[in-house]
């Protein structure tokens, strides 16, 4: 089976993937009959937040749920207070969960 169909994606979306992931270093691609995918540093160095910055960076992340384009403490949404928590929240596990934490739960797809 291959790696878009086991994703669920389509297959010239996830080449795109790779690619970028391969330009920032974190993949290598071997072509051919036994190609495939490597993972070019150690997995416990590799954390959420790495890939999420490379595919899709983190401007999203940081704007207001809402959409509002000024929102913070001094001039909050109304869901500014409701969505901080959750936020901070996120923040901290896409810090610090690595490829290898996730590799090492018990709740494996691959």
């Amino acid at each position: 089976m291959h790696m878009s169909e086991k994703l669920d994606i389509p297959y010239k979306y996830l080449g795109r993937l790779m690619s970028t992931l391969g330009n920032a270093g974190l993949i290598s691609a071997t072509r051919g009959k036994n190609g495939g995918y490597t993972i070019d540093k150690p997995l416990d160095t590799i954390r959420l937040l790495d890939i999420i910055k490379i595919v899709d960076g983190l401007d999203n992340f940081d704007r207001c749920l809402l959409g509002f384009s000024e929102c913070n403490d001094d001039d909050p949404c109304p869901m500014h207070d409701y969505w901080k928590g959750h936020k901070e929240g996120i923040t901290d596990m896409i810090t610090n969960v690595s490829l290898a934490d996730m590799l090492a739960s018990k709740r494996k797809k691959f």
